[in-house]
């Protein structure tokens, strides 16, 4: 499994490819706030039992026969229930301007479309974290192209869908026929 630390986007990316997650339809959940700085716990950066404050995280949810998370970064067990993640790594004592916002993205147009330069990863003196080994992603020719700065701006609506931790939880909550139904119109608006 590729894994570069800082670069959660682009180990979501290779993880959706993962033969483990593919029989699942992978979710791609964008982690951040209009403000672009979360607070997320149960992570490998934060001391134990505190928080880390993030710009953004990206991590992947399957539906299976159990919602789970997959976090390359995370304390938890991987992959781990999504109920146990989500009220592990969200607490809902976290102040307003530190509340994470979820955009949740179809993981087959997320390996068709995701684009990043690395630029956000670099300074006047060269990179502020190692760079992975593999070369950047950007999607092929013809084909219309998010880029990592378009799916941070959480004062846009598209692509995929915002929500906020309550929306997330309540998704999960749904039947598998009232998932596939809001999924599907995910699809048709991606």
């Amino acid at each position: 499994m590729r894994y570069q630390a800082y670069f959660c986007e682009e180990n979501i990316w290779h993880l959706c490819q993962d033969s483990r997650v593919q029989p699942f339809a992978p979710l791609v959940l964008f982690v951040s706030n209009e403000g672009g700085c979360c607070e997320l716990y149960a992570q490998r950066l934060a001391k134990p039992g505190g928080a880390v404050r993030w710009d953004y995280h990206v991590i992947l949810m399957t539906l299976g026969s159990a919602p789970l998370i997959w976090d390359l970064d995370s304390v938890m067990p991987f992959p781990t229930d999504a109920h146990a993640y989500l009220r592990s790594t969200f607490l809902p004592e976290t102040p307003g301007v530190y509340r994470a916002r979820f955009r949740l993205l179809l993981g087959e147009h997320y390996l068709r479309h995701f684009c990043s330069d690395r630029s956000h990863m670099r300074d006047g003196s060269g990179w502020l974290k190692p760079a992975p080994p593999w070369p950047p992603i950007l999607a092929r020719e013809g084909v219309e192209r998010w880029w990592l700065s378009a799916l941070l701006d959480f004062r846009r609506p598209s692509p995929g869908k915002l929500m906020e931790l309550s929306d997330l939880l309540a998704f999960l909550a749904l039947s598998a026929n009232k998932k596939e139904d809001l999924l599907r119109v995910l699809g048709a608006s991606s």
